[in-house]
Parts: structure tokens; C-alpha cells; sequence
């Protein structure tokens, strides 16, 4: 009895390793099939692409792709790699033909509708690609399609299209708070042109609510108050800038010598000598100079120009040193020092740009927004120099 419970053990570990290996062989075989099978231009366009050879790449990827009815996947990839070349139109005709197909799986006429939408938007048929968009929202790209609209609007200046966007998201995009509070302040500022004080108010009350972008609200705050002539009051909100973002109390130095009523100008003196004292690194030393030198305090100014070279040295405050310096000097060595100040400031005129902390893109102006990659708030209100090396 032991000895046929030991044969029937051996006779079916036996079965089951030929049903193993017939298994292996028939997965193997298929393996090898399905590999034969491809075109070759297909296994081509695959080894030009690990070479980086794009162009030779996209030739025997689309001579693949017609060489049968090519999947969904080869292509999603030729249209692409035409997309990437400019050819936009041949990347719309590959998208649209895909999605005509009925035996699609929903995952891939989801992302032949996005690529679609991309093709559209990056042709400049912004009309096109916001239908497109649209069509995706409220499904798993929401989110996606979602920023692509708002990048849109923003890029035609449609802040409130932007707005209502990002209000009514399932959830919040990212850095949607500093956003939100941006597109609100873009709007206030077309409010103040227009005069609608009222609308102005109440876009800053909704932009403060989202606790985002406080350096701006603030700024635009005091303007409202100013607008109103009420100028302790907007005095009162630029100073809080110096709590929130120091950096910022340049563009309010700026504010203060070209919008501040002029015989009022001379009580500034003492606060915006405070805040460079506390902040020398701030950029708006040729604004606060104007102040001092309008209100006959050229002893003050060179005083404070000349603490600032030695705690916070900058080519900025080197001008305006030059520049007291000028204003001082006995008559015969004065000639020397604007010579002096012009040619440093005709090299900051050339290389001091302000710089997007997000892609490095430089301006001569600050920017809320970048110009080049949209980022809101990355533009820091002070100027830097550009200066390349000879190689």
C-alpha cells in the first residue's frame, strides 16, 4: 500500500511538470510570434528613438503605422513626434481618425480627446482647443484640462473666465489660493482705472479671504485708500508690506515719490528712512533719494547711501551714492562725479533685469505674472545685473 501511494506521488508530480513546460512553451512560442509579426519599420522607428534620431524615427514609425491597421498606441506616438515638429495638421488628422474608431477602449478615447485638445491649443486654435478642453471636464482629466483652460483665459487676459474656473473646480488646482487672489487684484486694478472704487473694494475683500497674495493686496489696498484720498490710510496698509514681504516696500517707495501729494511728501522722510535702515537690501534707493534730495536733505541722503554701501553693497546703491555724491560736491569736481553716475547707470539701464524665480525669463518691468511661463507672483520687486562672461 505505501509502496503504490509513492508511484501515484511520482505519477502526478510528473503530470504536472509536462503540463508546466508544454504551458512555458506554448507562452514562449507566442512570445516569439507576436515578435516576428511587428513590422520592421516599427522595431526601426524604436531604435532611432533610444538614438534620439527623431526625424528618421517619425519616417519608420508612419511607415509602420501603415503598413496595417497600426494600434491605437504607435499611432498616438507618430502624431506626437509630428506635433513636436510643428505639423499640426497631420497630428489633428491621426487624433481624429483614432477617436472614429468604435472598438476603442474608454482610457484611449479619453487620451486621443486630450491629445487632441493639445494639438488644437499648441496650432493656436484657441477657439477649438477650448471646446476641446471643456469637453474633458468634469471626467478623470478635469483637473488637466481645467489649468489648460485657465492658461487660455489668462493668456487672452479673460480674468474672470479664469476665475470662475478655479471657483467652481471639484477640488482645488494647485497653488489655487495665490491664484485666485491674483485673478482678483488683476480685476481691481481694471476697476481702478475704470473709477468703480466700490468693485475694487470688494474684489480686494474677496482676494484677502483666500489669505493669498498679501504683498499685492496690500499694495492695492493703499491704492484704494489713496484713490479715495485718504492717504493716512493707505500710508497705514503699505506698512504692513514691511511685516508680510520687505522686498516689497520697494514698489511702495516708488509709490510714495510719484503719486504722494507733493506738500505732503517731507513727513515720509522719517518712515521710508526707517525701513532702509532696517532693509538696506531693498531696491528703492533712487526713489527715497528723490524724496530726500526734493526736500532739500542731500546731507541725510548721502549719510544713508554711504551706511548701506558698507551693510548691503549693490551696484543700485553705488549710483545713487555717485549721484549725492554730484549734488554735494564743490562745482569743479561735481562734472566728474555725474560722469561717473552716467556710466554706471547706462550699465544698469542694460543689465539690471528683474527675474521669474520659475523659468529664470528677465524684464526690464515687474511682473505679477510671467510673461513667459505664466507662473503668478514669481517675479521678487527687485532687479539683479546680468552679466556674461567671455568665454
Amino acid at each position: 500500500m505505501i509502496e503504490l501511494e509513492w508511484w501515484h506521488a511520482l505519477m502526478v508530480g510528473a503530470l504536472f511538470f509536462g503540463l508546466g513546460w508544454g504551458a512555458g512553451r506554448v507562452d514562449l512560442g507566442a512570445v516569439v510570434r507576436s515578435a516576428t509579426e511587428l513590422p520592421r519599420a516599427y522595431l526601426r522607428g524604436l531604435n532611432y528613438l533610444l538614438q534620439g534620431r527623431r526625424d528618421e524615427a517619425l519616417a519608420a514609425l508612419s511607415e509602420a503605422a501603415e503598413e496595417h491597421r497600426a494600434p491605437p498606441e504607435l499611432l498616438l506616438a507618430v502624431a506626437a513626434l509630428r506635433r513636436e515638429r510643428g505639423e499640426f495638421g497631420a497630428a489633428i488628422a491621426i487624433h481624429r481618425a483614432l477617436a472614429k474608431r468604435e472598438e476603442l477602449p474608454e482610457s484611449v478615447r479619453l487620451e486621443v480627446a486630450a491629445e487632441l485638445a493639445v494639438d488644437f491649443h499648441r496650432a493656436g486654435m484657441l477657439d477649438r482647443a477650448e471646446t476641446a478642453y471643456r469637453a474633458l471636464l468634469g471626467g478623470p482629466r478635469d483637473e488637466w484640462a481645467r489649468a489648460a483652460l485657465v492658461a487660455i483665459f489668462e493668456s487672452e487676459r479673460e480674468w474672470r473666465g479664469a476665475l470662475e474656473l478655479l471657483g467652481t473646480a471639484p477640488t482645488p488646482l494647485p497653488g489655487a489660493r495665490e491664484h485666485y487672489a491674483h485673478l482678483c487684484c488683476e480685476l481691481a486694478e481694471e476697476a481702478l482705472a475704470k473709477g468703480d472704487l466700490g468693485e475694487m473694494r470688494r474684489l480686494l475683500e474677496e482676494a484677502a479671504a483666500t489669505r493669498g497674495a498679501p504683498l499685492r493686496v496690500l499694495l492695492l489696498s493703499g491704492d484704494l485708500k489713496a484713490a479715495e484720498g485718504l492717504w493716512e490710510e493707505a500710508l497705514a496698509a503699505w506698512q504692513q508690506i514691511e511685516g508680510v514681504a520687505p522686498a516689497g516696500l520697494a514698489l511702495v517707495i516708488r509709490r510714495l515719490a510719484t503719486v504722494w501729494p507733493i506738500e505732503g511728501r517731507s513727513t515720509l522722510l522719517p518712515t521710508v528712512r526707517g525701513w532702509l535702515q532696517r532693509h538696506p537690501e531693498v531696491d528703492g534707493w533712487e526713489w527715497a533719494v528723490d524724496l530726500e534730495l526734493e526736500n532739500g536733505c542731500s546731507e541725510e541722503a548721502y549719510r544713508s547711501v554711504q551706511a548701506a554701501l558698507r551693510t548691503a553693497p549693490s551696484w543700485q546703491v553705488l549710483e545713487q551714492f555717485f549721484r549725492v555724491a554730484a549734488w554735494r560736491a564743490p562745482e569743479p569736481w561735481r562734472a566728474d562725479f555725474d560722469r561717473a553716475r552716467d556710466l554706471l547707470r547706462s550699465s544698469l539701464v542694460r543689465l539690471a533685469r528683474y527675474a521669474c524665480q520659475a523659468c529664470g525669463f528677465r524684464a526690464r518691468e515687474h511682473y505679477w505674472r510671467c510673461p513667459a511661463c505664466g507662473g503668478w507672483g514669481t517675479f521678487p520687486p527687485s532687479r539683479s545685473l546680468e552679466i556674461k562672461e567671455r568665454e
